[in-house]
């Protein structure tokens, strides 16, 4: 995280404030908390409830503060990038198909599963790991490949949508 960081100002000193710093912990749903906390409009107790971050994210938020401060502090935009989490679980649990259509529109329209052979089979050692946690004799392989491509697919398409929205960042 510290390696992030340092990246992150040295792309800050190079280019000036047109820098966008995307957070895969935080849902898009959560975008208008995390430009909230950017503004300085809420504290960092209220940003982390808000955010419901201990549920959401779950990992130990000192770790990442270097990185929010500096937004702050620079008033750089942060983005929510990833997909709600109960999506990714029910796509997990019932594939894409089976996705309501109240949750597919947090997707992205041009959604494709990845056929990266090398990000597969790194897939599938992850998924053994997961799968052997699993009760449900729905959480096959194939939904969770769904389930991983749809929480990167998501991140990607916000980067690129705010990258379309906002030229010179």
């Amino acid at each position: 995280h510290l390696a992030q960081f340092e990246a992150l100002y040295g792309h800050v000193e190079a280019r000036g404030a047109g820098v966008g710093v995307g957070f895969e912990m935080l849902n898009m749903t959560l975008q208008p908390i995390l430009d909230e906390y950017a503004a300085g409009a809420i504290t960092e107790a209220e940003f982390l409830q808000k955010a419901d971050w201990a549920k959401e994210w779950g990992f130990d938020f000192n770790l990442y503060k270097p990185l929010f401060d500096f937004i702050r502090e620079k008033k750089l935009k942060g983005l929510a990038l990833n997909l709600p989490r109960q999506i990714v679980s029910r796509i997990a649990r019932v594939g894409l198909a089976a996705l309501p259509e109240e949750d597919k529109k947090y997707l992205p329209a041009d959604l494709a599963v990845t056929t990266n052979e090398r990000y597969i089979k790194y897939l599938r050692v992850t998924f053994e790991n997961h799968g052997k946690k699993q009760a449900s004799g729905t959480f096959t392989f194939e939904n969770y490949l769904a389930a991983m491509s749809s929480w990167n697919e998501t991140m990607g398409a916000r980067m690129a949508d705010f990258l379309n929205a906002n030229p010179g960042y």
